[in-house]
């Protein structure tokens, strides 16, 4: 085996040293050199000399937001510039043309129409910015055709697109918030009327047990321009707590001159608030009824919670009937 490769290395080495006296003869490296001096006077005869090159600058036109363009409309401006080989050397081999961008914003546009916009007074701007003998001979386009409508608009609200998933034993403090909280749209009118929210990018499947800052991106519908792109998001996380408080009952929709007596007078109404708000939440906070319309029986009344703080969750009513005994009094 190792014979085998000794003897492969050897016929390598061969070749190679043939290849090499092969290409590396007397009339090789002749040739070689007189290539090289016809090369060197190619070269001298183009630099010296003047020529023309062709040149593409980018460009850009920057519209108002409400301005739709119905036509395509050039990427570049074509220039053909004179110089001689030396100086025009310097547009060939840079690699990047900045790009010119047209600001049409304070352009009086109308709901539509054709903007006419002359491209030859540009030369003056790139002349600056060429070489003191570059000669600009020619630039194409020398007019753009801007074929433009007016979109309309409408405001409207920002919402989540996914569910807000809470740790156990926290709530949200305060309902959550949006900055901004309405989003100006563009387009068509038909289109526009179809829209009434816009939906955020999923907040996530983690469930939160802190308050949330998240910025999400907007998800703008087919054929609408947004005002924004991002929205920042707010959602108010807390520990919770669990209270109790004694509630009087109110009756309702008793008939005249007669008083609607319940027993009990109070009901216990328990449910979760944040640490931070306990004591913020007292009895004057609460609304608990008792509808004689829609009693159960001539004994017995469903009472319902009729008004209730924000920011509290997970509320219970014990009892959720009382007994109840009609007085009636003289209305004299």
């Amino acid at each position: 085996m190792a014979d085998d490769l000794k003897r492969w290395i050897s016929a390598l080495k061969a070749g190679y040293k043939k290849v090499v006296a092969t290409l590396f003869t007397r009339g090789a490296a002749i040739f070689l050199l007189f290539f090289i001096i016809a090369f060197l006077l190619w070269l001298m005869h183009a630099v010296g000399s003047r020529r023309e090159i062709v040149v593409r600058v980018p460009i850009t036109f920057d519209c108002p937001i409400d301005i739709a363009i119905q036509n395509p409309l050039p990427e570049n401006i074509t220039l053909l510039l004179r110089d001689d080989g030396r100086a025009l050397l310097r547009y060939w081999f840079r690699e990047e043309t900045d790009t010119v961008h047209f600001d049409l914003t304070a352009t009086p546009f109308l709901d539509k129409g054709t903007l006419i916009y002359q491209l030859d007074s540009l030369q003056t701007i790139f002349a600056a910015q060429l070489h003191a003998t570059t000669v600009i001979v020619n630039s194409t386009p020398h007019v753009v055709l801007i074929d433009y409508v007016r979109l309309q608009k409408k405001h409207v609200p920002v919402r989540l697109s996914d569910k807000v998933h809470i740790e156990r034993q926290y709530v949200m403090t305060d309902s959550i918030a949006f900055s901004p909280s309405l989003v100006t749209i563009y387009g068509q009118a038909e289109t526009l009327d179809t829209i009434t929210s816009l939906c955020l990018s999923p907040i996530g499947s983690d469930t939160f047990d802190d308050t949330v800052n998240k910025t999400l991106k907007v998800l703008a519908p087919e054929g609408v321009i947004l005002s924004t792109t991002e929205v920042n998001v707010h959602i108010p996380v807390e520990i919770a707590t669990e209270k109790r408080l004694l509630i009087p009952v109110q009756p309702l929709n008793v008939p005249t001159g007669v008083t609607m007596r319940t027993f009990p007078t109070h009901v216990s109404v328990t449910f979760q608030v944040a640490m931070s708000r306990f004591n913020a939440v007292n009895a004057d906070d609460f609304v608990v009824q008792t509808d004689y319309l829609q009693r159960e029986s001539d004994v017995y009344c469903y009472v319902r919670l009729a008004g209730q703080p924000a920011g509290i969750h997970h509320v219970r009513i014990e009892p959720n009937k009382v007994e109840f005994s009609l007085e009636s009094y003289n209305m004299e």
